[in-house]
């Protein structure tokens, strides 16, 4: 009885755990939604084309897909912040010091956005967060919307159930 009842705990707590790891579209900051959708808009040529701006394609995110969800993991500043001065970004200084003095105060800052595992966005966050000497931090990797076939999507081929 008490083998069954740990493994029923640890099923539970695994699927808590999984559960928890992620967040839908829904659920992300405004922020957030406007870093990735700048970024979907810059780095593919049919949403250029068809989508007037970044918000409308937030508006129909939010709208009328079927919401994504995030994988929300943690990982190291370090490495992390290796990629963002091999990219070369520039940082705003002010920028960064504004986030300091958040971060001070206990708030928590939105996630690094990824692309398939490496440095995406949030280059500003990230420096704050290694000025403060943080380890590991939240991130989320929208690689799969950036990968996504929007034409197809635009045409009903594909949808997005899959994600």
């Amino acid at each position: 009885m008490k083998l069954k009842k740990f493994i029923a705990t640890t099923i539970r707590e695994y699927l808590n755990e999984q559960i928890l790891n992620y967040i839908q579209w829904g659920e992300l900051s405004t922020t957030i939604k406007n870093d990735i959708t700048e970024n979907l808009i810059r780095k593919n040529e049919y949403l250029q084309s068809n989508y007037w701006n970044s918000e409308a394609l937030r508006d129909i995110i939010d709208d009328v897909i079927i919401q994504p969800r995030f994988k929300i993991e943690h990982k190291s500043v370090d490495g992390l912040y290796n990629e963002l001065t091999q990219i070369g970004w520039g940082i705003s200084e002010k920028n960064v010091k504004k986030l300091i003095n958040i971060l001070s105060d206990g708030t928590e800052l939105d996630p690094i956005i990824l692309n398939n595992g490496n440095f995406f966005d949030g280059g500003h966050r990230l420096t704050a967060y290694k000025r403060l000497r943080k380890e590991m931090i939240p991130t989320i990797d929208i690689g799969f919307l950036l990968n996504f076939d929007w034409e197809k999507w635009d045409n009903d081929e594909v949808d997005f159930k899959s994600f």
